[in-house]
Formats: C-alpha cells, sequence, structure tokens
C-alpha cells in the first residue's frame, strides 16, 4: 500500500475534497505562542541568528502569522537571507567572518511590515 503524510490548514479545499473520503484526518491544535516563541528562538541559535529586538518582535511575527508555525519558520528564513546578505556586505563581515552571530531584527521588522509572511492574513 501507497502511505502519504498530507498537512493543511483548510482541510475543506476543493483540491483535496477527493482525498478526504480515504484519510485518516487529525486536527492539531497550534502552540501555545509562549512555547512557539521559546521554539523559535532555539532555532535562531542553533543557525547562529539573533533578534535583538528580543521577544516582542518574534511575539508580533507568532500574532502575525495566526500561530502557524511553517509561516513563521518561512517568515524567519527569508528575514535571516536578507540579513545574512546585508552582513556579509558590510565591513563587520571582513573582521569577524563566518563566526559572528547575525542579527536580523531589522530584516525581520521589514518582513513582517512588507511582503515576508508567507500568506496574507
Amino acid at each position: 500500500p501507497i502511505h502519504s503524510l498530507l498537512f493543511s490548514n483548510n482541510k475543506f479545499v476543493p483540491a483535496l475534497k477527493p482525498l478526504l473520503a480515504c484519510s485518516r484526518q487529525f486536527n492539531v491544535p497550534p502552540p501555545s505562542p509562549n512555547k512557539l516563541i521559546t521554539r523559535l528562538r532555539a532555532v535562531l541559535a542553533l543557525e547562529r541568528i539573533s533578534v535583538s529586538a528580543g521577544s516582542a518582535l518574534l511575539n508580533q511575527l507568532v500574532v502575525a502569522s495566526g500561530g502557524d508555525i511553517r509561516s513563521c519558520l518561512y517568515t524567519l528564513q527569508f528575514a535571516a537571507a536578507k540579513a545574512g546578505e546585508t552582513f556579509r556586505s558590510s565591513s563587520r563581515f571582513a573582521e569577524l567572518g563566518t563566526t559572528a552571530v547575525v542579527d536580523m531584527s531589522k530584516a525581520l521588522q521589514e518582513s513582517l511590515m512588507g511582503d515576508g509572511l508567507k500568506d496574507s492574513r
């Protein structure tokens, strides 16, 4: 037998209708904002990225994404890439090199104000 695992924020999307009859569905509630922020901080630490603006900016991300973990991670990835580009083109990169921890506060703020979220809510 073929087994597949599908994720969707909305099981009533017309494209999924044929799959519903032969699917087992699990409703997974979103994590609490505090738990999600803690996990996002852990991911950022592993990636050697900081958010000097603190929890307020991460909380803003969680609220803007509606608690969607994937949306938060996509937005952080987008902002981290932008922050990395900015850092690599700066004079600090020549001094610190690849061992530096990159602050992505400005890039994340811009993502939240612009089109950095995975989808509009």
